[in-house]
């Protein structure tokens, strides 16, 4: 039997707004990976210092709610920005139970340049939008993704 010609998703596939937001977050995963893989990250290290850079030092319980991880990945994650330099790890003086993370200088140069790389990403993601269906997109998809 032939294979047919059409390499068009079905209907059912692209009138599934589940099946559009995985489509679209592969994309941007996948691109956001490229671009910042020079640097030595992967987008769980983004997410991370970035979340430092806008909460300030902070546990990592803390880190793991605010990024929905186990806290395992958040020792792993720790563990790993640490060795790099680019966060410090310390006792915190008010309960001396947990750990206080802080990004160090180098740390908070690599966010803001992998926070300029982001930027560039989406930009090329969005490039078919105006700007007006841009912030609309991020209106809906930020209403749809609520908790």
């Amino acid at each position: 039997m032939p294979e047919p010609e059409s390499t068009a998703l079905p209907a059912a596939l692209t009138e599934h707004v589940g099946y559009l937001a995985v489509l679209l977050g592969q994309r941007a995963q996948a691109d956001f990976e490229a671009a910042i893989e020079p640097h030595g990250l992967v987008p769980g290290h983004y997410d991370y210092l970035a979340t430092l850079r806008e909460h300030g030092p902070s546990s990592q319980r803390h880190l793991a709610t605010v990024l929905g991880l186990d806290p395992a990945r958040v020792v792993a994650l720790t563990d790993q920005l640490a060795e790099r330099g680019l966060v410090t790890r310390e006792v915190d003086p008010s309960d001396r139970r947990r750990n206080r993370i802080t990004l160090t200088r180098a740390g908070t140069t690599l966010v803001k340049q992998v926070a300029r790389i982001a930027t560039q990403v989406e930009a090329g993601l969005m490039a078919g939008l105006s700007r007006a269906d841009q912030a609309e997109l991020r209106r809906l998809l930020r209403a749809v993704t609520r908790p």
